[in-house]
């Protein structure tokens, strides 16, 4: 059975990209599970503005996170037609 991620963890990533001033919109909030109920191995659904894109991208690397190619997603021929 999985554990929980630590809610430290999701709010100090929410901090630390309004910290960096990132224009962000997180998608959904299933059951209230954030910060406190988010199961290990659940994602976090986050809209980033395309501007700040690659603010987001140099927050989350400075952060210890690793980017991971979706699978179904434009690097493996799906487009949204």
């Amino acid at each position: 059975m999985p554990g929980l991620i630590p809610s430290e963890l999701v709010t100090g990533l929410f901090d630390s990209l309004n910290a960096a001033g990132v224009n962000y919109l997180n998608i959904k909030n299933i059951s209230h599970e954030l910060p406190d109920h988010l199961d290990d191995g659940k994602d976090i659904d986050i809209l980033v503005s395309p501007s700040d894109e690659q603010k987001f991208c140099e927050n989350m690397a400075a952060n210890g996170y690793e980017p991971i190619t979706y699978p179904y997603g434009p690097a493996h021929g799906w487009v949204l037609g």
